[in-house]
């Protein structure tokens, strides 16, 4: 019986999508945070940031392999939580704890995306699988410290 190649790019590209949605979501956040209120979160957020641009980076590359084009996208829904914070930032003050209360919101999604990917790697190659796990188990305990911090700073 012959054994179809398992075609990685979509499965890959909906994760680069998610990295950048979860990019351009820290960076809209991190240019709402009132200067005078960040407590520290500022590098907490840029942090974040970070970890999505290096799983992006580690993730491209495995796309141009397998023969095809590393997504520059966003979700649409991504698109449209983002337009929904900068208009309630403008309708209202934003507050650290209103804008920590999104990206709560984001990194749930975030968790929720890997977690499907998991679901949908049957039949990829043990190093992609691999790679996946991973930063999914790195998101979690980020987002896991993230949680504690939040919680343990209740700010208002």
């Amino acid at each position: 019986m012959e054994q179809t190649a398992y075609n990685s790019t979509p499965l890959i590209n909906r994760l680069i999508e998610i990295n950048n949605d979860r990019i351009e979501g820290y960076e809209t956040a991190i240019a709402l945070l009132p200067n005078k209120e960040a407590f520290g979160i500022r590098q907490i957020l840029e942090d974040l940031r970070e970890q999505s641009l290096a799983f992006k980076n580690e993730l491209a590359p495995l796309v141009v392999q397998s023969g095809g084009e590393p997504t520059e996208n966003t979700r649409d829904s991504g698109k449209l939580f983002r337009a929904w914070m900068t208009l309630k930032s403008t309708l209202s003050s934003h507050t650290v704890a209103s804008i920590l209360d999104s990206c709560d919101q984001g990194e749930q999604e975030f968790s929720e995306a890997y977690r499907h990917a998991l679901e949908d790697s049957t039949g990829a190659p043990l190093d992609l699988v691999t790679i996946i796990e991973r930063q999914s188990n790195l998101q979690q305990e980020t987002y896991n410290t993230f949680k504690e911090w939040k919680d343990s700073n209740a700010l208002g």
